[in-house]
């Protein structure tokens, strides 16, 4: 059996444990793992309430559930979407709203250049704008000897909004191959 100081100092590890994954949960704006990070913390500590952190996980996750709602029921994309945003931007976690938001994918970027830069060994990228409306980000994928083909098939070297990229993590003599996907932000 372990004796009460052990038990205490069980607790306390198994509490600042939950107390750090809910406030990095919170600073994120993943008000359901908070929310369940605030729950284990009660019931370790019988008692313990804390009004301003229950209202910023209540109020993110009604914010939400509203937004998707509305996204749920709507039929136009762009309605879908902006209204997916909306609820990602209250409540980062919020169950269905990335798996909804995936099924309309943004336009993908075109026509990629790749330039050669003897000197500072590295291969500069540029491409055109993805055409959706809102943001978007660029996830840039390098591969050698084989066009990358999904956004799993490769090393990705980068993820940015702008249109342009220089790789200098290349080998010189090797072939390398580039694709660019387009994500929402």
């Amino acid at each position: 059996a372990l004796s009460l100081r052990e038990r205490l100092d069980e607790n306390k590890k198994r509490a600042g444990t939950a107390v750090e994954t809910m406030r990095a949960a919170l600073k994120e704006k993943n008000y359901i793992l908070a929310q369940r990070q605030y729950a284990r913390i009660q019931k370790l500590f019988a008692g313990f309430r804390d009004a301003s952190i229950e209202t910023e996980i209540s109020s993110g996750i009604s914010a939400a559930k509203a937004a998707f709602q509305k996204a749920q029921a709507l039929k136009s994309e762009q309605g879908i979407v902006d209204f997916c945003l909306k609820a990602y931007e209250a409540c980062r976690d919020y169950p269905g709203v990335k798996e909804l938001i995936e099924k309309y994918p943004p336009q993908a970027p075109s026509a990629l250049r790749v330039c050669a830069d003897g000197k500072a060994k590295a291969n500069i990228l540029s491409w055109n704008r993805s055409s959706t409306v809102g943001s978007v980000y660029y996830t840039i994928l390098r591969k050698r000897d084989a066009k990358p083909m999904n956004p799993r098939d490769g090393e990705k070297v980068g993820r940015i909004s702008m249109c342009g990229f220089n790789d200098a993590g290349i080998v010189p003599g090797y072939g390398y191959y580039y694709t660019v996907f387009a994500e929402r932000a």
